[in-house]
Parts: structure tokens; sequence; C-alpha cells
């Protein structure tokens, strides 16, 4: 008898969401909302912060010495 093999099948996890929508729900086409987008178009982008640069060295990665 093989160990690794099941034996029961296992059960199929059902779908997240139907394929076809619910006949009681409204069919209107609703418009895909992009997360990456920001609520106001007017609004402006903040920049992006510079990088910090740590206060001590890094043990792991030591600075290369310097060369002349």
């Amino acid at each position: 008898m093989n160990e690794h093999q099941p034996t029961e099948p296992q059960p199929l996890a059902p779908e997240p969401f139907p394929a076809t929508p619910h006949p009681d729900s409204p069919t209107e086409p609703t418009e895909p909302i992009d997360p990456h987008q920001p609520d106001d178009p007017s609004e402006p982008i903040p920049p992006v912060p510079a990088p910090s640069t740590p206060n001590h060295p890094d043990p792991f990665f030591p600075s290369a010495p310097q060369v002349i």
C-alpha cells in the first residue's frame, strides 16, 4: 500500500464566486474599482520620500574599503 496516496478522495472546495449571477440580483454593469487610483483626481500625489540611511553600519554588509 502506498502511504503517500490518500485513502479517501478529498472533497473539492466550492467556488468562492458563482459563475452566473443570482437571478434575484440586479444585472447592472459595475465599473471596476482600481485600488491604486486616488479618490480625487485633482488632489496632488505626494512625492516618494527618500530612503533613510542607517545611523550604524550593517554588520552583515560591511562598507567597502575606500579606493584611491
